[in-house]
């Protein structure tokens, strides 16, 4: 597990509010459900990895494993009015507290020594839309690697700062990272 971010470690506390009935399903089934980051809300989410890219002969694609990664946010947040408001829209939510460390115990023990290279959490940069597309050009100058993946999902523009999310992102282990 590869954790990222400013003034975030083991012992930080995240939050979470889950819908009631997800929050039982967690208990239920004994399984902690991650979504795809296309379902996320914001519309500029995940831009990076939905962008149109060039191979290295100049060739259009995309990137072949968008469907292999998941992602669950949390928040630094105690407590939030606006957090409230937009997870909770019919009043039937919980809020879960945890801490870093535990959540990435409990992904170490579901993936074991693959969690290394599967699974990423690290506190969200929010940046202003010129700095995001900046972030954009250069995030995978260095190859494109799980770790890069990883770092693209915790861009996210300024508007949601409020949130002062932390992510978990996780990699399913179907196929190689490669680009169509």
């Amino acid at each position: 597990m590869n954790i990222y971010g400013k003034k975030i470690g083991p012992e930080t506390r995240i939050y979470r509010i889950f819908p009631r009935d997800r929050f039982l399903q967690l208990f239920q089934e004994n399984k902690n459900a991650l979504v795809l980051p296309t379902m996320w809300d914001d519309p500029f989410e995940n831009a990076i990895l939905q962008a149109e890219v060039r191979t290295a002969s100049g060739e259009p694609g995309n990137f072949s494993f968008h469907g292999d990664v998941y992602g669950q946010c949390w928040t630094l947040e105690t407590a939030s009015d606006a957090m409230w408001k937009i997870y909770s829209r019919n009043s039937n939510a919980v809020r879960v507290r945890t801490t870093v460390g535990r959540l990435i115990e409990s992904l170490n023990a579901s993936q074991g020594e693959w969690a290394y290279a599967s699974c990423f959490i690290g506190r969200v940069d929010y940046m202003s839309e010129k700095r995001l597309r900046e972030f954009g050009s250069t995030v995978f100058k260095g190859g494109l690697t799980p770790e890069a993946v990883a770092r693209s999902l915790l861009a996210k523009r300024r508007a949601y700062r409020h949130e002062n999310e932390v992510r978990l992102i996780y990699f399913e282990r179907k196929r190689p990272v490669l680009l169509l």
